[in-house]
């Protein structure tokens, strides 16, 4: 009765994943090993602002339950099963129309079958936990000699043994995505790659990728905020360079353009609430508007998507100047036109429109403009 019943079962799952490969989209098999009355869950792994989605769910009856979830057609990208107590994580990507999880809850394992995308990301994930295990044993004896203070020729060899393996380490991660064939499997890597100060190289490789990827959209957006940043290398304004004006809200919501200064001395700033090094800037110039000699009109930028904050921080501290804030902070206006990728950071511009000093200190911001006469 027990092997009818199996078969019976066994025959019903073998004609549901019939009828749901007959129909587009992605049927997932989860074979677990798991507590009953555990819930699993399939989540969209979200990118850039996008908000995680529950695209379907089932609940654990048996020990050995396999259980059924189906992904509707879309664009192939990157899906977690977890459970409700987050314990368990399975990340895999939808690029076949059916694909097998093996779940091990206890041991913390799983396997998946049926993917070659995911196949291809948690091999080179293993061989790259490999590398790292590797750089941990290289690093000990030389973070021992370092504590040591012991320098000389066995300390420079094992430095550069070791920096040479980390270098390797991270190189894979850039051949890794030049090669891989999946978009999803490309953009989860991309979080791994850093060219450091190779610009040059940045843009190389993500404007190739795009082009290899022309479909997805996700890469597209990673390669318009990769050159959006080379951009503030190649591109930043310097002194005798006419500023760009731009338009942002104030604190009474209403926009203010920096164009409207025009024939006139201003200093744009630009900070956020949670720098305390943007704080010591706002006193600087808090003093020197105090003052009422200025002939500087101050516009401070605030880098925060804290709008709230943002508007009872300028109300307590009394920054009597115009204020404006862009809420998609590095994404947003004041970063994309006038091209800076820190704060504090500021401009000042003369009434031709032209910058005549940048980085102003805050301790110098005083004698700055005194020596420019304008204090």
């Amino acid at each position: 009765m027990i092997k009818t019943a199996r078969y019976l079962a066994y025959l019903f799952l073998i004609a549901f994943i019939f009828s749901c490969n007959s129909n587009n989209g992605t049927t997932v098999v989860i074979h677990t090993r798991a507590p009953i009355g555990a819930k699993l869950y399939i989540k969209t792994v979200p990118y850039f602002s996008e908000k995680e989605e529950v695209v379907d769910s089932a609940t654990i009856v048996n020990n050995h339950d396999s259980l059924i979830l189906h992904l509707p057609q879309q664009e192939q990208r990157l899906f977690r099963i977890v459970t409700k107590d987050q314990y368990m994580r399975v990340t895999f990507i939808n690029d076949a129309k059916l694909v097998h999880v093996y779940v091990d809850y206890f041991k913390k394992k799983y396997t998946v079958t049926g993917s070659a995308a995911t196949t291809s990301l948690i091999d080179f994930e293993n061989s790259q936990v490999k590398l790292a295990d590797e750089l941990k044993k290289l690093s000990k004896p030389l973070d021992s000699l370092n504590r040591l203070h012991i320098k000389g020729a066995q300390t420079d060899t094992l430095s550069k043994k070791y920096y040479s393996a980390y270098n390797s380490y991270l190189k894979r991660y850039i051949s890794y995505d030049d090669t891989v064939k999946n978009a999803a499997a490309f953009i989860l890597e991309y979080n791994n790659i850093d060219f450091d100060t190779d610009y040059k190289g940045l843009k190389k490789f993500i404007t190739h990728n795009a082009a290899r990827f022309p479909g997805s959209k996700t890469i597209q957006q990673i390669k318009a905020k990769a050159l959006a940043m080379v951009r503030i290398y190649e591109e930043e304004f310097n002194v005798g360079d006419i500023l760009p004006g731009i338009t942002l809200p104030d604190t009474n919501g209403k926009p203010f353009s920096t164009s409207s200064l025009k024939g006139q001395y201003y200093l744009i700033d630009f900070w956020s609430t949670w720098c305390d090094r943007c704080m010591t800037f706002k006193i600087a110039e808090k003093d020197i508007v105090s003052g009422g000699k200025s002939k500087v009109n101050f516009v401070s930028v605030a880098i925060d998507d804290q709008k709230d904050n943002w508007k009872s921080l300028i109300s307590k501290t009394k920054l009597k100047w115009v204020n404006l804030i862009d809420e998609k902070m590095w994404e947003g206006t004041a970063v994309n036109t006038l091209v800076f990728d820190s704060i504090p950071f500021n401009f000042l511009v003369n009434p031709q429109g032209k910058v005549i000093k940048k980085a102003i200190r805050a301790d110098s911001l005083k004698q700055t403009l005194t020596n420019l006469k304008l204090d």
